[in-house]
């Protein structure tokens, strides 16, 4: 009976590890891609093949696995990440269009398609707090004032100054504030609710608010 090499050894205890780590993002996908090559190396040396096949097969689904979350991971700190602080050095009110109704419809369907444009929103202010932060507020908004809060239907959120703490703009605003806007879109952005669900809403770049009630 042959026993086993210290190399088939190795690459058993590699892919036991990485089975085992195989849902933890990175850690997963390198043991796994230890296992599979210190597996494919045993196998080759014809050599108590079974043990090589069971920790190049234990290896492959551990990266597999790792792939897959680490993709995940990945694409949710990409969705979570706020948008870079917009430029607005040297602009003035007057660079900041009025929109009517149709075109702000259409900003709201695809913010993405109209990113870097300059706008005036109005809205009432729905969560400026610890959970998003001085410089992050959401905002219901609409192309205009409206007469009843609840006529503000569109949501969006909007960042200020450097993102985290440097943002007089927002300083002396709290919830439910009625406000007009002069932003810039940043395009679309994903956030996870409250309730745990994600969702994608306009993200706009404040560059002067005023509380008009």
């Amino acid at each position: 009976m042959q026993e086993p090499t210290g190399l088939q050894i190795t690459a058993i205890i590699i892919a036991a590890a990485a089975f085992l780590t195989g849902l933890i993002p990175f850690l997963g996908l390198v043991l796994g891609a230890v296992g599979v090559i210190l597996a494919i190396i045993a196998m080759r040396r014809r050599r108590l093949r079974p043990m090589s096949v069971t920790g190049l097969v234990l290896s492959a689904l551990a990266l597999l696995t790792s792939a897959v979350t680490s993709l995940l991971l990945i694409l949710a700190l990409i969705a979570s990440a706020p948008p870079p602080a917009s430029q607005t050095e040297g602009l003035e009110r007057s660079d900041f269009a009025e929109v009517e109704d149709r075109d702000f419809a259409q900003i709201a369907k695809a913010p993405d398609d109209h990113t870097g444009e300059h706008i005036v929103v109005y809205g009432q202010i729905t969560q400026l707090d610890s959970a998003t932060g001085k410089c992050t507020m959401r905002v219901n908004v609409a192309e205009s004032r409206q007469n009843e809060f609840y006529e503000y239907d569109e949501n969006a959120v909007v960042f200020a100054g450097d993102r985290v703490s440097d943002c007089p703009a927002m300083d002396s605003l709290v919830t439910d504030d009625v406000v007009k806007l002069w932003v810039t879109v940043e395009g679309s952005y994903s956030y996870t609710t409250m309730i745990g669900g994600s969702t994608t809403v306009p993200a706009f770049g404040l560059f002067e608010v005023e509380v008009i009630s």
